[in-house]
């Protein structure tokens, strides 16, 4: 109630730009927790520090709003990071509006209350390790210090030590001793975690078969697999909520690297579910209300081999291709196989094809949303897959979706995928609906379809 009412005597004080509305800030919040940014481009596995839309946001006087987004949505396990990144942005706001007391009273109610939800924000290892590395110019101040240190004394010594033994990556003893002053040690709950997991501390059953699905490149999620487990994680990819959830690019990195954590030969049996998991998503409809129109433009002789994973762009470019087609309002430009004439089919069209297929077919993307255009063919997104994006027309593409928007959909929005890099085209700057992907990992097509849907 308090930060409320400091927020708004601040905003009362200022005078904020007109297009800053509630709603507004809104959908700019949920676009950064899904995508993990608020611009036009997006490098996969990084992290944007410092978000120009969220900082003017708080500096404004919207805080409460994105206080708000962390707190009501339960993120996607890939989504994590972004809930991580915008706590920072909260909690550790510099830009300096103004010196008026009413702004200090606003920003100090507005880290009290983001801090709150660091316990659940920052759980697992992997958001604690995010965390120290965007604050790690903060790791002298005390409240910091304490902050971190909270991390540690409000988990149960059980719980720690089986956080601490699934994430071997982190070094636990050295961050306490930065932010803990007391002759007070963690190191026997360190050694003790060496030890563990025991049997009855198998990954699914401390974590569930979501997380340990998602953390099968850690190798002691791998190592420490049981029977019970793989009983249990098939289990979860054959409910409806994997069906709809899941993605076949996540499945088959995970496979790779599930794989590559062994030095000799890993489950056979496990493999082969994750195999059999693939092609069942391949083989599953998703209805959506949203109509995508998906443009191939992947040229093999880009295509390189990718050493971590035994993979090439290719394998990457078709998964993502499968995961796209697989909603049911989704069509792709091609040769039908019934009417044997060219026009916008979806998958069930395509009997007679596979989808890897499709990837031989270069047709011009501008050229395929002007189609759109002339034929009046409603879509809600134009998505175009390709491994470097360097033989795309941005130019033209630019030309054509505006062209689209004017005629038929005023909010359609574009996406473009280089799954192995893409470039930051200064080109589709001003373009407002538009993302460019630079790379693809597990989380990539559920970060299309949100992105999509927002």
């Amino acid at each position: 109630m308090f930060f409320s009412r400091a927020e708004q005597i601040y905003r009362e004080s200022i005078t904020f730009p007109q297009y800053l509305t509630a709603k507004k800030v809104r959908d700019i919040a949920k676009q950064f927790l899904t995508v993990g940014c608020t611009s036009l481009f997006l490098k996969t596995g990084e992290v944007e520090h410092d978000d120009k839309n969220i900082e003017k946001i708080i500096g404004n006087g919207f805080g409460s709003i994105l206080v708000e987004a962390i707190s009501e949505r339960t993120p996607h396990i890939h989504f994590r990071k972004n809930r991580v990144n915008l706590l920072v942005h909260l909690m550790y706001y510099q830009k300096v509006r103004t010196s008026s007391m009413e702004f200090t009273i606003y920003l100090s109610s507005l880290r009290r209350a983001a801090s709150c939800l660091f316990p659940t924000v920052v759980f697992y290892p992997s958001d604690l390790s995010l965390f120290l590395e965007l604050t790690g110019q903060y790791e002298k101040q005390s409240d910091h210090q304490k902050l971190i240190k909270s991390w540690f004394t409000n988990k149960n010594q059980e719980l720690l030590k089986v956080l601490l033994s699934f994430w071997r990556n982190l070094n636990y003893g050295k961050i306490w001793e930065q932010c803990n002053h007391e002759v007070c040690s963690i190191d026997k709950l360190i050694e003790e975690s060496k030890h563990f997991p025991s049997a009855s501390w198998s990954p699914v059953n401390v974590f569930g078969a979501a997380v340990t699905l998602a953390n099968l490149s850690n190798r002691q999620f791998a190592k420490s697999l049981n029977s019970s487990d793989i009983t249990q994680i098939s289990d979860y990819l054959l409910t409806n909520h994997w069906q709809k959830i899941g993605s076949a690019l996540e499945v088959l990195l995970l496979r790779k690297k599930y794989e590559a954590n062994y030095t000799f030969s890993p489950d056979i049996e496990f493999c082969g579910l994750l195999n059999d998991a693939y092609r069942n998503l391949c083989n599953t409809v998703v209805y959506t209300n949203f109509r995508v129109c998906v443009i191939p433009s992947v040229f093999k002789d880009e295509s390189t081999k990718i050493k971590k994973v035994l993979l090439q762009s290719t394998d990457l470019a078709t998964a993502l291709l499968e995961d796209l087609l697989r909603n049911d309002q989704s069509k792709v430009f091609t040769k039908n196989d019934t009417s044997k004439r060219y026009g916008f089919s979806s998958k069930r069209d395509l009997i007679a094809r596979n989808v890897s297929d499709l990837l031989n077919d270069h047709y011009h993307p501008a050229r395929i949303i002007e189609t759109a255009a002339s034929l009046k063919v409603m879509f809600d997104c134009f998505i175009i897959i390709s491994i470097t994006g360097k033989r795309l027309p941005f130019e033209e593409i630019r030309k054509a979706i505006q062209v689209y928007r004017n005629v038929v959909n005023h909010h359609a929005k574009l996406v473009i995928i280089g799954v192995d890099s893409m470039d930051n085209k200064k080109v589709l700057a001003d373009l407002e609906g538009t993302l460019l992907v630079c790379g693809a990992d597990e989380g990539t097509s559920s970060l299309i379809r949100e992105f999509v849907a927002i």
